[in-house]
């Protein structure tokens, strides 16, 4: 039988964030390290709320959250599961644009669309743990591989955190660089949903193509080293651009 007491715990409380939030890193910490296991059932959220300390609004908030990002999963009337995804996770050796471009022997560049301040979208403010309201940093960008224009990319950051980004110069720089010289602030993995999709008719005259074109649609989650989320973008590449290697290995079962 489990230990869930003594699984289910926040090492050091940070007050800069809601319990909701602390709870949610907690669990994928524990699904990223293989403590808890693809398809295993969890406690009740009223348990899993006694073993946190907070109550059952709190772990739901919590579920909530990693249900939507597909960590969790849930059967009606049955529980809450520890998703196998059909989403399968793969580890690059380097997350900016920039980096991959330049490690497969291209030059990389920007061309600036908006780069702008608005009020966060409400899908957005869920997923960077944003209060509804909250002011973002919106930088849209054609970027580019050999001067050739194969993505439109829309990135989303807390303006109060990144205010200086806003007059930043990523027509050449990477957006990660930036954080790491300005902020001294890591993006140590991401989260990404790759999905089919259309070109728009916004997006079609900065690619080059007809609206309609076939495409490849990326949503990515930026977390620091601290596990909190930092970034939320979205891109299309188009999808004669797109070309992918996978390398799977079988991990060997634990003991």
């Amino acid at each position: 039988m489990r230990d869930w007491q003594t699984i289910f715990r926040i090492e050091e409380q940070d007050d800069k964030y809601p319990l909701y939030h602390q709870i949610s890193l907690s669990l994928k910490t524990l699904i990223q390290k293989g403590v808890l296991y693809p398809g295993e059932m969890l406690p009740s959220e009223e348990e899993m709320g006694g073993y946190y300390g907070v109550s059952r609004l709190t772990m739901r908030r919590a579920i909530d959250d990693l249900v939507r990002e597909s960590w969790l999963s849930r059967k009606h009337g049955i529980g809450t599961f520890v998703a196998s995804p059909n989403i399968t996770p793969t580890i690059s050796r380097t997350l900016s644009f920039t980096d991959k471009m330049r490690a497969l022997g291209l030059y990389p560049s920007s061309r600036l669309v908006r780069q702008s301040i608005i009020q966060v979208p409400e899908d957005i403010s869920t997923r960077l743990h944003l209060t509804s309201g909250t002011q973002v940093i919106e930088i849209i960008r054609v970027r580019l591989a050999d001067n050739q224009p194969i993505m439109v990319e829309s990135a989303y950051l807390s303006a109060e955190l990144f205010s200086g980004l806003l007059t930043a110069d990523f027509s050449n720089h990477s957006l990660y660089e930036s954080l790491r010289e300005k902020y001294q602030v890591t993006v140590a993995w991401i989260d990404q949903i790759l999905e089919p999709g259309l070109v728009s008719e916004e997006e079609a005259p900065l690619l080059g193509v007809k609206a309609g074109s076939l495409g490849l649609i990326s949503h990515v989650l930026a977390f620091a080293q601290d596990g909190v989320a930092i970034e939320y973008s979205r891109s299309i590449t188009l999808a004669e651009k797109c070309r992918f290697m996978f390398h799977f290995r079988e991990r060997a079962p634990q003991a």
